[in-house]
């Protein structure tokens, strides 16, 4: 080409221009190994020039786009949200696990057991005992001194001391739970203690003599099943009757284990009536309590109901 030639002046004006944007390009990055990477290419740019080569030229143009993602990594742009685990995996797999060793252990026994021979068992029962022939030996009859069903089991009317010669108004009968509660100062609470108490039956008879003393003997009796019974209500009515100021003081009674007696001491008033002086006597035998009444218009001493408790201890 000549250069005196004026058409070739333009040419090369317009293609040193071309170039100054692929060079600028470069500064645009923002640190780092881009800048590094700009400046690199630079120099393979212009060694590439100096070749004779002509640069491609969209590497500044990938310069230039990735310039701005590098911009937005400087900025503090947020990094995506944490998906934690999913937990309960690994205690779901290792519950199956368990599930499943426990069942097929359970179906490996079942079979093993299965294929065994069964054991035969001993016998359940031993060799026929010899039997004698015949009823047995007969056994005697209990005295009745020393048979205490007979004397529990049998009539208490039959128990009762008798009349004595001379007695007037006299009775001798069974009496009922209810009327035996009537008898006490609260007939409701007695009559729903008595059946707590296992009663089971009482009896009483009673007479007035020539000077018009009034005799009263009673026997209730209780089954003490599971408990000693008796003993415990002999406990409870001995002390109301040591609470009541009509009764004087307590005296045991020789002939009973356990048994009291109580002369009267203040009379029992009421309109109408004359004044009334009472003794008590109560003594326990087995599953039978004995109550004795002696009622008069004049004092009652010891003497008197211990003589009447002694007679009736003496039948049971």
């Amino acid at each position: 080409m000549d250069p005196a030639d004026p058409a070739a002046e333009p040419e090369a004006a317009a293609a040193e221009p071309a170039a100054e944007p692929r060079t600028e390009a470069a500064p645009q990055a923002v640190s780092g190994s881009e800048a590094e990477a700009g400046s690199v290419s630079g120099s393979e740019a212009e060694t590439v020039s100096g070749s004779g080569f002509e640069p491609r030229a969209d590497s500044a143009g990938d310069t230039a786009a990735e310039s701005p993602v590098g911009a937005d990594a400087a900025a503090g742009a947020p990094a995506p949200a944490y998906k934690p685990r999913r937990r309960g995996r690994t205690t779901a797999l290792i519950a199956a696990a368990a599930v499943l060793g426990v069942v097929a252990g359970a179906g490996v026994g079942y079979r093993i057991q299965q294929q065994r021979v069964p054991t035969p068992l001993p016998p359940l029962t031993g060799p026929m005992l010899a039997q004698p022939k015949g009823p047995g030996p007969a056994v005697p009859a209990l005295p009745v001194s020393q048979d205490r069903a007979a004397l529990y089991d049998s009539d208490l009317l039959k128990l009762l001391v008798p009349v004595p010669k001379g007695g007037k108004d006299s009775v001798r009968t069974y009496v009922s739970m209810l009327d035996f509660a009537n008898e006490f100062t609260r007939p409701a609470d007695e009559f729903t203690n008595l059946a707590d108490q296992e009663f089971q039956r009482v009896v009483h008879t009673w007479w007035r003599d020539s000077n018009g003393v009034f005799f009263e003997v009673e026997l209730s009796q209780f089954r003490d099943e599971t408990t000693s019974t008796a003993s415990n209500v002999l406990a409870d009515w001995m002390s109301g009757i040591t609470d009541e100021p009509t009764h004087g003081e307590s005296q045991t009674i020789p002939t009973a284990k356990d048994g009291y007696v109580w002369p009267s001491a203040k009379p029992q008033t009421k309109a109408g009536y004359l004044p009334e002086y009472e003794g008590r006597g109560l003594a326990g035998v087995g599953n039978i309590i004995v109550q004795v009444y002696v009622n008069s218009t004049h004092k009652v001493k010891a003497s008197t109901v211990t003589s009447l408790i002694d007679q009736q201890l003496e039948r049971l």
